[in-house]
């Protein structure tokens, strides 16, 4: 695989903002999920 496909992948671990979004819904702010792309798209 080259380095072009492999850093287009999807990371199957989440974004990295999980605790943000927790945290916007524990305040009752909007938030928006993280929707999980497709690996090696």
């Amino acid at each position: 695989m080259g380095y072009e496909k492999m850093s287009g992948a999807c990371n199957p671990y989440g974004d990295g903002h999980a605790c943000e979004r927790i945290a916007d819904i524990l305040e009752g702010k909007e938030y928006y999920p993280w929707e999980t792309g497709t690996l090696g798209s």
